[in-house]
């Protein structure tokens, strides 16, 4: 399945200077990597059974895998193979739930411990998802900060909607966070219902 989500990926031009590692390869190995939890020095034989394998073209280094996942332009790719996996469902999934939760990074916090002495903190990150109800894939997410402007669940709920336009939406449910005027007309433009209870 990843090899094949890979495959839709498109190569930039190649112009001048020394051959690049190939986007496909890149992206199939950033997602194997996370997915076995490794370290990238660790995921190295995983990745030469995959080259065996034929999976991928040519084995990425470390380093290569490692400057790739901090990409900003990671995002939107990850989003629309995120969507596309999705869209295998789409026959079956007519009924949709939103919702957010929290999870820690590896990161710290170093400024309130610097600045008065309190202990490390993780920092924490949100993740919004639009899931279908009778298989539990996910069909579109938004990753925030954990406080903010911009980071409120009721800020995600369009742009995760807005995501179902190759889906047959009948019905979308979310708990009071997501009540809002804004959020039934969204799902009403996507030819749905949505059930929202008042906060």
């Amino acid at each position: 399945l990843l090899k094949d989500l890979s495959a839709t990926i498109k190569e930039p031009s190649y112009e001048f200077g020394r051959p690049k590692t190939s986007q496909k390869d890149l992206f199939f190995s950033s997602a194997l990597k996370v997915y076995t939890q490794f370290s990238l020095r660790r995921f190295m034989s995983d990745l030469n059974e995959c080259k065996n394998k034929n999976q991928i073209e040519k084995k990425p280094c470390f380093a290569s895998i490692g400057h790739y996942l901090q990409n900003k332009e990671l995002t939107p790719l990850l989003k629309e193979m995120i969507t596309t996996t999705a869209e295998t469902l789409k026959s079956v999934e007519k009924n949709f739930a939103v919702d957010s939760s929290g999870f820690r990074t590896n990161s710290f916090n170093s400024y309130c411990q610097e600045k008065h002495g309190t202990t490390k903190k993780n920092i924490w990150l949100k993740a919004h998802l639009l899931r279908g109800v009778k298989t539990n894939i996910v069909c579109s997410a938004e990753i925030t900060k954990s406080y903010g402007k911009g980071t409120g669940d009721i800020s995600s709920f369009k742009p995760l909607v807005q995501n179902l336009k190759n889906f047959e939406v009948k019905e979308i449910t979310a708990d009071g966070a997501y009540n809002s005027r804004e959020s039934y007309n969204v799902v009403a433009e996507q030819g749905g219902q949505a059930y929202i209870p008042y906060p």
